[in-house]
């Protein structure tokens, strides 16, 4: 060490070399002042060699540990210089054969890195090559890269050329500054090529990129602001169940935002694929989970049959639309914070949708919807040619649709054709922004349906007469619909009411529906005609509870059919009740040759579904315990009891019926003919 004290009190030292071979040595010279906060005014280190990782034991293990660093592992030698004066660093200079890297607390690692830098504050430095073997940054690990920089007025600027996710990134025109510096840190041009990626719980993965992009990096390190615009051709992606794949022709892509602390705060992005779909959206986005806090997308434009074959056809496939086609012109906008609706707006142009799977059809729909929380907006409308729900045919309407900030709703009363009939909407409110969710209500009425029509359009027996009813309230909430209040159907000459009735993902996978059905005073003539049974007179009572389809499949009921007062049938009835009860027609009595018709005092017919198995029962209430093997079957169980001369009576004896097999004998009782009497 050679010192010298001046005037003041600031220290010139001419020279203070370090010689410790197997860790660290340097020569430097520089001043300092100790009486200044900032003591250190002038500083020069050259021909310095630091041997890693002994320097870090000796030297610096305590300056790591102060800066976040305690788990800092390196390993290697490197050789440098550095000039600081009363600005800070004005040189740094630093070259190595072969040096390691890695800091499992910060996942960083860098592996086999080679080269150096030349950077100078002022002037420029010395172009030189950096490259690594491998590295690793915060999940992302990034192959062999080859690189070369050099320095002007405080910048690195170069290109790089890196093997990683299976491709190749390049950059040219890269500018690199001290990060938290005015205006961009990083800047430059990048295109990839044939990468890929998967991520851990592989929910967000892509494949076979190909992409051009420049990119500006600014703000502080721990929250940077991120400006990019790409160009993307080609590739795959997977977000959670959305998978795209996009053409080789170019799509443009911006985006601004700032990443702070796992959350991505997007001021803007935009998406155009030319003629196909053009979005614009910003918000936020939480990566550590799916969910958006707060979201605003302006859909500028789609082609529906274009834009759902590229972009939904797999989101749409998860949730049971697999088979969905779609055309027509569509824009509008969303919003949402905090887990509710703000505002939306829909315009459609000769838009249409149809389901593959025959579930619904919506034709040459045009109009508008607009709806905000935070004021009202005017009054639109919004029509149709065609709709189709479960084969029903609606014909073309045109609905008027009020707003205010709590809801939409009809401006008037809606009556759209149907199957010979009407179906009046007399109410329908919307509320977008309800606590409960997305909440819908109606109340609607069917006036004269062709009950003719509906049977053939659901594949039914032909029933004669026309069907009117109504239901005064529908709650729609998420994906359930509640039915209040019951519907009342007139038909048969009797009515018929439904109640309790709900039912759980309509146009989705697996749709389930559940309902009490009550009947009375129905002709059993007019019954018995519209299924082909035997002619059989009187008037038919019943009830349907506990009924609950799954994938419009039964799979259980409590079912209950009787008489009341009795009445007549003919011998074709009494071979296909006999029939549905032991699937075996048994009408061999000569007495059978004499008469056409016989009377009956009672009827009564039991079923309990569960697990694909009927317990059947007649005009008594079934039992409480019914043994699995059908132990009872000797003692029987009335069905028919006769009234008058012949007297026939008929006796159930199996109690455990197997429902596919019990549905193949009402088919059967249904569509045969009149049996043969010899």
């Amino acid at each position: 060490l050679r010192a010298t004290r001046g005037a003041g009190g600031v220290w010139q030292v001419d020279r203070f070399a370090w010689s410790d071979p197997a860790a660290l040595e340097f020569e430097a010279s520089g001043a300092f002042d100790p009486a200044n906060i900032a003591p250190l005014r002038a500083l020069s280190v050259s021909d310095a060699r630091v041997v890693f990782p002994l320097a870090t034991a000796r030297y610096a293990r305590g300056v790591f540990a102060a800066h976040g660093f305690g788990n800092l592992a390196l390993d290697g030698e490197l050789h440098g210089s550095v000039e600081v004066d009363a600005q800070g660093v004005a040189r740094l200079a630093m070259a190595t054969e072969k040096f390691d890297a890695r800091d499992p607390a910060h996942d960083i690692a860098v592996r086999g890195l080679r080269g150096g830098i030349d950077w100078r504050r002022e002037g420029v430095g010395d172009a030189q090559p950096l490259a690594w073997r491998n590295a690793r940054f915060a999940g992302w690990s990034v192959g062999a890269l080859h690189s070369r920089w050099q320095s002007r007025d405080g910048a690195l600027s170069g290109s790089l050329d890196a093997k990683g996710f299976g491709g190749t990134l390049r950059g040219h025109d890269v500018v690199l500054r001290e990060p938290g510096s005015n205006g961009d840190w990083l800047r430059g041009k990048f295109s990839l090529q044939g990468m890929s990626y998967d991520s851990a719980d592989g929910s967000l993965g892509a494949a076979n990129v190909g992409a051009e992009a420049t990119v500006r990096v600014s703000g502080a390190l721990a929250a940077p602001r991120i400006v990019a615009d790409a160009i993307l051709r080609g590739g795959q992606y997977l977000a959670g169940s959305a998978y795209v794949e996009l053409p080789a022709t170019p799509i443009a892509a911006r985006l601004d935002a700032t990443f702070d602390a796992n959350r991505w705060n997007i001021a803007s992005f935009e998406w155009n694929d030319p003629g196909v779909l053009e979005v614009a959206a910003n918000g936020e986005w939480q990566t550590t989970s799916p969910a958006f806090p707060r979201l605003r997308v302006d859909l500028r434009r789609a082609d529906l049959a274009r834009a759902t074959a590229r972009y939904a056809r797999s989101w749409l496939g998860t949730r049971g639309y697999r088979d969905v086609s779609a055309d027509g012109d569509l824009r509008g906008a969303f919003a949402f914070d905090a887990g509710r609706v703000r505002e939306f707006s829909l315009a459609a142009h000769e838009v249409s949708f149809v389901d593959g799977a025959g579930r619904f059809e919506l034709h040459d729909l045009d109009g508008a919807l607009d709806w905000s929380a935070r004021e009202a907006r005017p009054p639109t409308t919004l029509g149709w040619q065609r709709i189709e729900f479960y084969k029903v045919p609606f014909g073309a309407a045109r609905m008027h649709v009020a707003s205010d900030t709590d809801s939409l709703r009809l401006a008037e009363p809606l009556a759209v054709d149907v199957l010979g009939g009407q179906l009046r909407l007399e109410k329908f409110i919307a509320q977008p922004a309800s606590p409960r969710g997305d909440r819908y209500e109606a109340s609607f009425a069917v006036v004269g349906v062709q009950l003719p029509q509906m049977s053939a359009a659901f594949g039914w027996p032909i029933f004669p007469g026309n069907l009117s009813g109504g239901i005064p309230e529908i709650e729609f909430v998420g994906d359930r619909i509640d039915f209040h209040g019951g519907l009342d159907l007139y038909l048969f000459d009797g009515h018929l009411g439904v109640n309790g009735m709900s039912l759980e993902r309509p146009f989705g996978a697996a749709p389930a529906l559940g309902a009490n059905i009550h009947f009375e005073n129905f002709d059993l003539q007019q019954v018995t005609s519209a299924f082909s049974l035997g002619g059989m007179s009187g008037r038919l009572f019943g009830t349907i509870d506990g009924l609950r389809l799954l994938d419009w499949s039964t799979v259980a009921f409590d079912a209950y059919l009787r008489t009341s007062g009795g009445g007549r049938m003919s011998y074709k009835a009494v071979d296909d009740i006999t029939g549905i009860g032991s699937g075996a027609p048994s009408m061999q009595t000569i007495a059978l040759k004499l008469v056409n018709t016989f009377g009956f005092g009672k009827l009564g017919l039991r079923c309990r579904l569960r697990d694909e198995v009927c317990t059947m029962g007649g005009i008594e209430p079934l039992p409480n315990d019914i043994p699995a093997d059908d132990s009872l079957a000797a003692r029987g169980y009335a069905i028919v009891e006769g009234a008058g001369i012949p007297r026939i009576d008929i006796v159930g004896h199996r109690r455990r019926v197997d429902w596919p097999t019990l549905v193949r004998r009402l088919r059967e009782a249904t569509q045969g003919q009149a049996p043969v009497i010899k």
